[in-house]
């Protein structure tokens, strides 16, 4: 407004050029424009804002109806068992659900996991018998007949399989289908975790992930699925089935990576798994406003619990800590756990990380970039008023090796990262087990460069750079920290790896490594010639 009343005095000044007056009109053609399309747009946010509020009612009525038809159910099912609380077989009939372990590797195609979610469980879905009957005698039933049966034992898991299927959508619109399948699918494996203990989860619904994965959005996905404080899936629920291309680009804008997405046309549910932009049905379409399809949802949720509780969390990162924390170290360090990499602040760098030079750490970890055995920086590193940052990765985990074939990979791995910051001219100078993350099976990592330094490196007096795993022989006879003193710390991990029983090669090794006179040690590089490592299969 103040604009278009400037352009207006300046037309009205009587000395004015028709050229400079043609201009003056133009730009306030153009402000009258904008100001017009800033009306209609502020026009719009409020509409999105009535229908949010009006989506938010909606809710509250709908949390309200399935609170009370919860209530009802477990009223029902209270009345009609057989069987007192005291005598509940639950626990005993679903793990005759769930089966043992079938010590397969998860299913990796479309076809594969359809078939996983489509087969038998262990045991029939538990109902009351007269819920059972009931179900038996409508012929539309008959598809599912072999999927359910009549239990008198099962007091709670029956309560909860009756109010899953009973949950019939109230109507057509997306907040009406969460519930209901919130209904379907989170009752029954809440129930399971909390009958078996087994696959500790949580389920959010228009939440952001704290990881990091998500952005910051004006609306977050509809809900995020955590297995031990790992995100696994996300999803995006749609009224109608022409939505989800609109869904996987909602998904895509705030997620990296994803695995499951619910497509309702209507009340029509369907498991889709997106990878790079392409949809693979998981599952026929389902009708929610059908017993038999609720029936078969409960069922491939079952199988679905299988799925993550055999099949997939045994290859989740063994993170002692939640996904999104922040760790606090000593003098000033940070670190934050992220879904794909840590976040790493050191405030007062020049203070409290005495002795290492920022540049030194930018260099070493442009110069290491692909590196075998060292982590990398991910963004960064940078120093901005004084608090040091930087993005590693990979994830890993603190832990010492179990045994000697997992000891001869943690350490030819970190030879490796330890050969490959002596060639680029760096010395660690802070290796010991902390420091050492294991990645995967068979797979590990030298961390924590913030230590590193141009070597040789004469040892500073008080307040200069010591780390707590030095030993009287880890510098040389001038005082100096050498490549050979990188090299005897990796000799302490061997000793201090907690394995009683050795081989000769290793204890061979290890004895060459941690040598008293520096001059007798091998270097990194000679070092991952040992035959200890050919003992393992696993050349240098």
């Amino acid at each position: 407004m103040a604009e278009l009343r400037k352009i207006a005095d300046e037309l009205n000044c009587p000395n004015l050029n028709e050229q400079v007056r043609a201009d003056w009109i133009a730009k306030q053609r153009s402000c009258a424009k904008d100001l017009e399309d800033a009306e209609s747009e502020l026009e719009e946010l409020r509409e999105e804002k009535k229908q949010l509020r009006e989506e938010k009612k909606e809710l509250r009525e709908e949390k309200k109806q399935l609170r009370e038809e919860k209530r009802d159910a477990s009223a029902a099912a209270s009345a009609q068992g057989a069987a007192s609380t005291a005598e509940d077989q639950s626990f005993a009939v679903a793990l005759k659900m769930l089966g043992d372990d079938p010590g397969l590797p998860p299913p990796v195609t479309a076809t594969d996991l359809q078939h996983f979610l489509q087969q038998r469980l262990g045991r029939p879905l538990p109902l009351d018998r007269t819920i059972f009957e009931w179900i038996r005698r409508d012929p539309s039933n008959q598809r599912v007949r072999d999927l359910v049966e009549a239990s008198s034992e099962a007091y709670t898991l029956s309560a909860t399989v009756y109010t899953a299927i009973k949950s019939e959508p109230r109507s057509d619109s997306e907040i009406g289908l969460a519930v209901a399948l919130s209904s379907l699918i989170e009752a029954i494996l809440i129930s399971l975790h909390a009958l078996t203990g087994l696959l500790p989860h949580r389920l959010g619904y228009n939440t952001s992930d704290r990881s990091g994965v998500t952005r910051k959005l004006l609306r977050p996905p509809d809900f995020c699925f955590w297995v031990d404080n790992t995100l696994v899936f996300m999803g995006e629920v749609k009224t109608n089935s022409g939505d989800i291309g609109a869904a996987v680009q909602e998904l895509g804008t705030k997620m990296g990576k994803l695995v499951f997405a619910d497509d309702c046309e209507g009340c029509h549910f369907r498991c889709k798994s997106l990878s790079h932009a392409v949809l693979f049905n998981r599952s026929k379409a389902f009708d929610l406003t059908v017993m038999a399809d609720r029936i078969e949802v409960v069922h491939h949720t079952v199988n679905l619990f299988r799925l993550l509780c055999w099949g997939l969390r045994p290859l989740l990162p063994p993170y002692p800590v939640a996904v999104g924390d922040v760790l606090e170290r000593s003098n000033g360090t940070s670190i934050t756990i992220l879904a794909d990499r840590v976040i790493k602040k050191i405030k007062d760098f020049a203070s409290n990380n005495t002795g290492v030079e920022f540049d030194d750490l930018a260099n070493v970890y442009s110069d290491t970039c692909h590196a075998e055995g060292l982590i990398h920086a991910v963004e960064g590193p940078t120093l901005h008023k004084g608090t040091y940052k930087v993005a590693l990765g990979p994830l890993g985990s603190t832990r010492r090796p179990a045994n000697e074939g997992e000891l001869r990979q943690a350490i030819q791995a970190v030879l490796r990262g330890v050969a490959a910051l002596h060639k680029a001219g760096y010395v660690h100078r802070d290796i010991h087990w902390d420091n050492v993350l294991c990645i995967g099976e068979g797979s590990w990592m030298l961390s924590d460069l913030e230590s590193v330094a141009r070597a040789p490196v004469v040892a500073a007096g008080k307040g200069g750079f010591r780390a707590a795993c030095w030993t009287s022989d880890t510098l040389d006879e001038c005082g100096s920290y050498t490549t050979a003193s990188d090299v005897q710390l990796v000799g302490q991990l061997m000793d201090t790896c907690s394995i009683l029983m050795l081989d000769a090669q290793c204890l061979e090794l290890k004895a060459q490594l941690t040598a008293s006179a520096a001059a007798s040690r091998p270097s990194a590089e000679q070092a991952l010639r040992h035959p200890w490592f050919g003992a393992g299969g696993a050349g240098p």
